[in-house]
C-alpha cells in the first residue's frame, strides 16, 4: 500500500520539549510539520495540571539556561517567543539539610567555594582545585569534547572517583555530590555528567517559568502555529512506515496513514525502535542496534507528592524555593534504600513555586511538590493504591522537618508514582530522565541521527541527555540536521 492520507515535510511524534523544539525550528524554516500527541495536552513531563485552582507542575519545577546567554533564552529568542514566557531566578540555589547540618547553595561558584571553605577549612585548597576543574570539564565537553585532556582523563570516571582527587573528607563529599540526585549515587554516576550539569546550576542558576511548567510547552506550541505547523491532540503514532530502510511516514492510532520526507520521534527509544520500528526492519540496516537499547540502563522513576496548603510559610521561616533533604551524610546507603522501594530512609526534595510564583495558587495559599526517586518494580505491592497512599503518607510525614504541620494544613493532595509516569508519557518504566547517567552511558547513547534514513531522535534518550535545557537542544539540533538534508 502506498496511498496517504496526508502529507508533511516532517512528523514529529510525541510533544515532550525536545519534539516541540525540533518541530517549532523546522515551521520557522518553512518546512511542512506535523506533531502528533496522544495525551489531550502538549509537554510530556513539562505540563501542569489544576486542582481546586491550585495549578501543579506535573514534574518539572524548575530549569536551566534561562539567563542572558543561556541555551533556553537563545532558543525562545531565535524563535521569537522571548516577549511570550517569563522566568524567575531561583536565589539561593537551595537549602540542604543533613542530620545535625544545613547548608545554603548559592547560584555562584564564589560563593560556594567561600561556603564550603568555611565549613570544611581543612579542605581549603581541595575544595578550590575541585571547583575549578568542574567548570574546565564542563567547558570543554561543550567546546571541545573530544580533543580536551581533561575529558579523558575523566570520561570513563564515577563522581566519586573524581572527588576522591580531591577531598578526603567524607561530610564533604555528601555535602557535594548530595545537592544534586541524578538518578544514581556517586559511585556510579558519570564524573563527566555530573560537572556538566552542576556547571549550569551553579554558574547560571535554577529558573521557574511562570504560569508553571505548561508555560514552557504551550509557548514553543505557539511558536510552531505562528509559523504553519500542526499540532495534533489525542493523537498518538502506532507504527513509523520504513521501506528500503528509509522513513516514509506514521501510521496514527486511529489507522490514517501520513507520508513524510522526515520522521522525528520523541519517544523513548524502546518505544521507538521495538515498537513504532520492528526489530526485523530496524536488524536489516543495523544488525547490532536493538540489542545495544535492550542493553543501556535506564535511569530511575520517581514519586511526587503534589500538595495545595494554607500554610503561613513567612510565619514558620520557610523561604527557600527547594530543600533538600538527606537522612544521613551515607549517600551510598540512602540510594540503596531508594532501589528497595525503603522511601522513608531515602533522600527527597521539597519545592514551593508559589514563593516564586503566586499565581499558582488561590490567594494566601501555597503548593509544595515531595519529590523522590523510586523503583518501577515495588518490592511487595508493585504501586497497589494502598501503598501508594502509605508512601504518600511517609513522604508528607517526612517533609514536616522542613515545613512543620504540614500534615494539618492540606487543602488538596494528588500523587505520581513510576506507574503514573508511564502512564502519561509512555517513558519506559516511567523514567524521569532517559538513560541513566553512568560513564558508559554517557558514551553509548544513540546519536539524534538513526540507522534508519530519514528517522531521528530527539529528547532525553536520545545522546543529549536529561534536563529540559538538553532536550531543547536536542531538537534544534535535529531541526538543523532535518534543515542541512532537506
Amino acid at each position: 500500500m502506498n496511498s496517504f492520507d496526508e502529507k508533511y515535510d516532517v512528523v514529529v511524534i510525541g510533544s515532550g520539549i525536545g519534539g516541540l523544539s525540533c518541530a517549532a525550528f523546522l515551521a520557522k524554516n518553512g518546512m511542512g510539520v506535523k506533531v502528533f500527541e496522544r495525551h489531550s495536552i502538549p509537554g510530556g513531563y513539562c505540563t501542569s495540571f489544576v486542582r481546586k485552582r491550585f495549578k501543579f507542575s506535573a514534574a518539572v519545577l524548575c530549569l536551566n539556561g534561562c539567563g542572558s546567554g543561556g541555551e533556553i533564552a537563545a532558543i525562545f529568542s531565535e524563535l521569537g517567543l522571548s516577549d511570550q514566557i517569563e522566568f524567575r531566578k531561583v536565589e539561593p540555589y537551595c537549602r540542604l539539610l543533613f542530620p545535625g547540618k544545613s547548608f545554603i547553595i548559592p547560584s555562584n561558584f564564589d560563593e560556594w567555594e567561600s561556603m564550603l571553605v568555611k565549613s570544611f577549612p581543612d579542605e581549603r585548597d581541595g575544595i578550590g582545585r575541585f571547583l575549578r576543574t568542574i567548570q574546565i570539564l564542563a567547558a570543554d565537553t561543550k567546546t571541545k569534547p573530544s580533543s580536551s585532556p581533561m575529558v579523558a582523563k575523566y570520561q570513563d570516571k564515577t563522581l566519586e572517583e573524581m572527588m576522591n582527587e580531591y577531598i578526603t573528607a567524607p561530610r564533604l563529599k555528601a555535602a557535594i555530590s548530595g545537592i544534586f540526585f541524578g538518578g544514581l549515587p556517586p559511585s556510579r554516576y558519570s564524573a563527566v555528567s555530573w560537572c556538566a550539569i552542576m556547571n549550569t546550576r551553579i554558574a547560571d542558576g535554577a529558573y521557574v517559568p511562570v504560569g508553571g511548567a505548561q508555560a514552557i510547552a504551550d509557548t514553543l506550541v505557539s511558536g510552531l502555529e505562528r509559523y504553519g505547523g500542526h499540532l495534533a491532540l489525542n493523537t498518538g503514532v502506532r507504527k513509523i512506515l520504513v521501506e528500503d530502510g528509509k522513513a516514509v511516514g506514521v501510521v496514527t492510532s486511529d489507522g490514517v496513514r501520513i507520508k513524510a520526507r522526515f520522521v522525528v520521534s520523541n519517544v523513548a527509544a524502546r518505544q521507538t525502535f521495538g515498537g513504532l520500528v520492528s526489530r526485523r526492519e530496524i536488524h536489516v540496516v543495523a544488525p547490532d542496534f536493538i540489542g545495544k537499547i535492550i542493553g543501556m540502563e535506564i535511569g530511575l522513576s520517581s514519586m511526587t507528592v503534589h500538595l495545595g496548603v494554607d500554610l503561613d510559610l513567612k510565619s514558620l521561616g520557610v523561604n527557600n524555593f527547594m530543600t533538600l533533604v538527606h537522612e544521613s551524610f551515607d549517600l551510598e546507603k540512602e540510594w540503596e534504600a531508594v532501589n528497595q522501594g525503603n522511601l522513608a530512609d531515602a533522600f527527597f526534595s521539597v519545592s514551593i513555586p508559589t514563593l516564586l510564583d503566586p499565581s499558582l495558587a488561590p490567594p494566601g495559599k501555597h503548593i509544595l511538590h515531595i519529590f523522590t526517586f523510586a523503583p518501577y518494580y515495588l518490592p511487595g505491592s508493585n504501586w497497589s493504591k494502598e501503598e501508594k497512599a502509605r508512601l504518600a503518607a511517609v513522604l508528607v510525614r517526612k517533609a514536616e522537618q522542613v515545613v512543620p504541620g504540614l500534615s494539618q494544613h492540606i487543602i488538596v493532595q494528588d500523587a505520581a508514582t513510576p506507574r503514573t509516569n508511564e502512564r502519561y508519557t509512555l517513558n519506559t518504566e516511567g523514567v524521569t530522565a532517559g538513560w541513566a547517567n553512568s560513564p558508559v552511558n554517557r558514551l553509548s547513547r544513540p546519536n539524534p541521527k538513526t540507522p534508519i534514513d530519514g528517522l531521528y531522535l530527539t529528547g532525553h534518550w536520545s545522546s543529549h541527555g536529561g534536563s529540559i535545557r538538553n532536550v531543547a537542544i536536542s531538537g534544534r539540533t535535529v531541526a538543523q540536521m532535518i534543515m542541512s538534508n532537506k
